[in-house]
């Protein structure tokens, strides 16, 4: 029946922010950030500020997700915080990073052999990639669905470290994709445009992972994905950083039925791997 008390103090976390829905977004979408320790304050909210002091709209808000509206003047690079009951965290991830990026389609100056095409309606940082054109199970596309970047400098995009360091990274925004063809997606170090070569390839396809049409998002793909070939079925892998010289994209391979596709691309860049 005896007792020994002993004071225990209860330290709650700050904020943890693991991720944000995209690195870059137009002024008004939907933004969210996910994570942990995101404790209501006592009118159910939190507090979201874009760099330069800029305040968001929080439209919900749990523990570990928060909605906000991209607000006006949200434009400035940096982190994004994010204010809760218990204290304040800051995204790792960099709201309008600049890091890495070797082409924003402000000019389509590299847009070899007339491969894709540009726009600037709707985007999420002025002009963009669009690719678009009827897909089909094997059928080579039109030049609208493919993109063959020619790096104006030859050189490798990155010169240090290994290749497993590093990820493609862009913004992507999908107003239809129509059936789950892939788009193919490389490197190579030479001049050619072709889907036979031995560099090694990914396969991206939203239809399959799930998109919301008319929103942006960021994708990360790391180089150590790049790990097949044309079909999705061989085995290769990036040699080196010397492959990192020219990207290409191809709307192709085997798909159920057939379909449209509506995608616009921004901000290319080659990122550390997380």
């Amino acid at each position: 029946g005896k007792s020994c008390e002993y004071p225990i103090a209860v330290t709650i976390p700050a904020p943890q922010i693991t991720s944000i829905s995209s690195n870059y977004a137009p002024v008004g979408a939907d933004f969210i950030l996910e994570g942990k320790y995101f404790f209501l304050m006592d009118d159910g909210l939190v507090d979201v500020v874009f760099p330069g002091g800029v305040e968001a709209e929080v439209t919900s808000a749990t523990e570990t997700k928060v909605v906000c509206k991209v607000p006006d003047g949200a434009f400035l690079e940096g982190a994004i915080s994010l204010t809760s009951k218990y204290g304040t965290g800051r995204s790792t991830d960099i709201w309008r990073t600049s890091e890495g990026i070797f082409d924003n389609f402000a000019t389509s100056a590299n847009l070899t052999w007339d491969c894709g095409g540009v726009g600037n309606e709707n985007g999420c940082d002025g002009q963009y990639l669009y690719l678009t054109g009827s897909l089909a199970s094997w059928a080579w596309p039109a030049n609208s669905l493919q993109l063959f970047w020619l790096n104006p400098t030859g050189a490798p995009l990155v010169t240090e470290g290994n290749f497993t360091d590093y990820a493609l990274q862009f913004e992507y925004c999908c107003d239809d994709w129509g059936t789950n063809c892939p788009l193919v997606i490389w490197f190579s170090p030479d001049a050619t445009h072709d889907i036979d070569d031995t560099n090694a390839k990914c396969h991206w396809c939203l239809n399959t992972e799930g998109y919301v049409p008319g929103q942006w998002g960021t994708k990360t793909i790391k180089l150590a994905d790049f790990n097949t070939g044309k079909t999705g079925d061989e085995e290769y892998a990036i040699t080196g950083l010397a492959n990192l010289v020219n990207l290409h994209m191809l709307a192709f391979g085997a798909c159920d039925g057939t379909g449209e596709l509506k995608l616009k691309i921004d901000n290319l860049r080659i990122v550390p791997a997380k």
